[in-house]
């Protein structure tokens, strides 16, 4: 009986600690410190999680990093709101994602750790980055820390350009003096060839289109509505507010309509069947962590970079964020008797990552441009795939930087349903509507949405 008693007490104790460890931190039954990091969903980010937990885990042998994905992000977040219980110690957040959760106090302000003395130096960080960490406008707050510096470009397929008759010398000539005239000029051209169906097999068909836009991406849908003159902040006086179907803002989505109507880029409905993966696209709007998706030159992809040629470009980052249950998760382990909270744990294995060290690991994988200054031109990512890419697209013009989050003026729960509904705006108006129809017909399809927002002033 004494035996039984004491197995059994055993496998509570073993279950104890497999049930710590799965909330987050704890034990791991090992006698390892066990952190638990919420990524996003995709294989690129799942790779460069998993190379940076290899390597941490190999300098601190008494940390074990578990690693989860967050499907969907709200409804994560909100699970994890509720039942704080599975909240994980790291999270992963954008710098518009964030600001809610912030806002809430899930994410802990990581400024007075960052400033101490054993915090991380922003002096190398780019400016915009840290100001994207940041609650609101007025916010000095740092609630998040951003791991790598993004922001779109046109990715093309020399292939299609050859298919469309552009020699190497014309392709390899297309950064110098590359401007939006330039890029109407070569949109021109390429759509002749594929009208013609000169190559339909390499990109220059019929059905194929000079530029696969990704308008539903936030950041490259605000960079052409900014170039056309529309702002989804409105200023008068000393307030703001937010404004859908503004004069400005209908007359940037004619614009786009405009580039539709001459089939430069594909619609909503047109999107899924003109795609540069494909080879049915000359070019695509991408960040940098969409790279190592794109199938090599075998399929008939042979890609280089050009910066996007708008009078403003979308930038932002991701990053990952402490949460506010690590802060009070206190671990011990066989191997280390200090007790730390958890948050003294995520907080060194972030500045792990936004290392040299960490950046480089991350950017020789393809999937993140550095945060750091420093490495702007170093060969962990200058020379991937070929270093006779034009890599510096990913850093050019950084005085048309702009942080999409521009609604950061409201509160952060303005915020967060500002963002969902401006989401909605940019499927409505790609899918319903109209060339044709003018503004009077845009501006019917999003007062439902304005609505939503007119209340929010600041």
């Amino acid at each position: 009986m004494k035996k039984i008693l004491v197995l059994l007490l055993a496998l509570i104790f073993s279950f104890g600690c497999f049930a710590c460890a799965g909330c987050g931190g704890g034990d791991d039954g090992n006698g390892k410190i066990v952190l638990k990091v919420a990524i996003e969903g995709t294989s690129s980010e799942n790779r460069l999680m998993r190379e940076w937990k290899k390597v941490y885990e190999e300098k601190n042998p008494e940390i074990q990093i578990n690693i989860t994905t967050i499907k969907d992000y709200s409804t994560s977040l909100q699970t994890y709101e509720k039942k704080t219980d599975t909240m994980p110690d790291i999270i992963w957040t954008t710098g518009e994602q964030h600001v809610v959760y912030s806002g809430k106090g899930m994410f802990i302000n990581l400024k007075d750790r960052i400033n101490g003395a054993d915090g991380i130096d922003l002096s190398d960080f780019y400016d915009s980055m840290i100001q994207i960490t940041h609650k609101t406008t007025n916010d000095t707050g740092i609630y998040f820390i951003p791991r790598d510096y993004n922001k779109c470009v046109l990715i093309i397929n020399k292939v299609v350009f050859k298919a469309c008759g552009f020699s190497d010398d014309e392709i390899n000539n297309l950064k110098n003096e590359w401007n939006y005239d330039k890029f109407l000029s070569v949109c021109a051209r390429l759509r002749a060839a594929m009208d013609a169906n000169t190559n339909p097999e390499l990109g220059a068909g019929k059905d194929c289109i000079p530029l696969d836009a990704s308008m539903t991406f936030n950041a490259s849908y605000l960079s052409w509505i900014n170039h056309f003159g529309g702002a989804l902040v409105e200023t008068n006086g000393t307030t703001k507010s937010v404004n859908f179907i503004s004069d400005n803002m209908l007359d940037a989505y004619l614009s786009i309509y405009d580039l539709i109507h001459k089939k430069y880029i594909a619609s909503w409905t047109e999107k899924a069947e003109k795609t540069f993966d494909s080879v049915m696209a000359a070019m695509k709007i991408d960040v940098r962590p969409g790279v190592p998706t794109i199938p090599t030159n075998d399929s008939g992809i042979d890609i280089d970079f050009l910066p996007l040629p708008l009078d403003q470009v979308g930038i932002g980052c991701s990053g990952y964020a402490i949460s506010k249950m690590a802060k009070e998760r206190v671990s011990t382990s066989a191997l280390n008797t200090k007790k730390l909270s958890n948050e003294d744990y995520a907080f060194d294995f972030l500045k792990f990552i936004v290392s040299a060290e960490g950046q480089r690991l991350g950017a020789k994988m393809g999937s993140i441009i550095p945060v750091l200054k420093s490495l702007a031109e170093d060969e962990s990512w200058t020379a991937y795939r070929s270093a006779d890419l034009n890599h510096a697209a990913f850093v050019s013009y950084p005085e048309k930087d702009f942080d999409v989050n521009v609604y950061r003026d409201f509160a952060p729960d303005a915020q967060g349903i500002i963002l969902d509904n401006w989401s909605k705006v940019i499927g409505k108006v790609l899918q319903e509507g109209s060339y044709s129809g003018g503004k009077a017909s845009i501006k019917s399809i999003l007062e439902q949405f304005q609505q939503k927002v007119s209340g929010f002033t600041a």
